[in-house]
Parts: C-alpha cells; sequence; structure tokens
C-alpha cells in the first residue's frame, strides 16, 4: 500500500482485486478514449495507484437499488 496525496491507494492488481475484476480490464478501462470506464487512478513516475477513496466513490457510483418482489 501507498499513499498518495494523503490518502491510501493500492497497486493495479489489487485494486482489480478490490472491485472484482481483473488487472487487465483495468487497463482496458484506462485506455478508453472516453475516459469512463474504470476508477479515478493517479501515476507516480510510471507506477499506476489507485486511491481506495476513489474505488469506494466508483463502486457507489455503480450501486444499482433493489426491487421488492410484488406477490402475485
Amino acid at each position: 500500500m501507498l499513499i498518495a496525496d494523503g490518502k491510501l491507494a493500492v497497486r493495479e492488481h489489487v485494486a482489480a482485486d478490490l472491485i472484482g475484476v481483473s488487472a487487465g480490464t483495468l487497463r482496458n478501462w484506462r485506455c478508453d478514449p472516453r475516459g469512463n470506464k474504470g476508477p479515478a487512478y493517479a501515476k507516480i513516475g510510471a507506477r499506476v495507484v489507485y486511491k481506495i477513496d476513489d474505488l469506494k466513490a466508483w463502486l457507489d457510483s455503480r450501486t444499482v437499488p433493489t426491487r421488492a418482489v410484488m406477490p402475485r
């Protein structure tokens, strides 16, 4: 774990495990020309890190409320 901008951050493979995707998926999302698929990331030299707060915010933005099952 690293500290980036005073916040706890993790390397790509750890971030991928935390959100349930592969590290390759994170790489693909970073290369997406629209830039809106994956969580925000930071670069420290050539190293890519993900702040824990950004991973949480990304997951929170994708929360889908459950639907109540109506009796028939």
